[in-house]
């Protein structure tokens, strides 16, 4: 006979988080960085230094916008024409640092609060500081669609304020 925990429902960060995480670290370029967004078919990757431990995350507007109010020397783009700044050339110049991370054991409910409060659409999920894996915004609506959370009507999910 099984204990009832061995049956219970997903209910923490490391039941539902992607463990295969990409990453990049502040010396990554640009190029590389875009690189893997088109490989893994991804929005945003962890920054992480050599020994794992979260430093940042970086995401497709951090590319699309980085570059922009750098105002060190004049900056071509083909869309735009001058644009003030030489423009980036490794993650560790367009990063957002430090990032929002959750640990294992957060509840996915706390999870999907912080990210929509955050207006976010991955967090890292870390022990003692090093990074063990990632949960998007898709993650847990898969969850919730495949019932690994429970009914849709069991989970609470934050509600939107209306403004007054």
């Amino acid at each position: 006979m099984r204990p009832p925990w061995e049956d219970a429902l997903p209910t923490q960060a490391k039941d539902i988080m992607n463990r295969d995480v990409a990453t990049a670290t502040a010396s990554t370029s640009i190029d590389d960085l875009c690189e893997i967004f088109q490989t893994r078919n991804i929005k945003g990757v962890p920054v992480v230094d050599a020994s794992g431990r979260l430093r940042g995350i970086v995401t497709e507007s951090d590319v699309v916008f980085g570059g922009l109010g750098r105002g060190r020397h004049p900056f071509t783009s083909p869309a735009e024409g001058k644009l003030p700044g030489p423009g980036p050339t490794t993650v560790g110049e367009i990063m957002t640092e430090p990032a929002i991370s959750a640990e294992e054991s957060t509840p996915v409910e706390k999870l999907a609060e912080l990210m929509w409060k955050m207006r976010i659409h991955r967090l890292p999920i870390c022990e003692k500081g090093r990074l063990t894996g990632i949960v998007s915004s898709l993650d847990i609506c898969q969850a919730l669609a495949e019932g690994r959370l429970g009914s849709a009507s069991e989970v609470r999910l934050p509600r939107k304020r209306s403004k007054r």
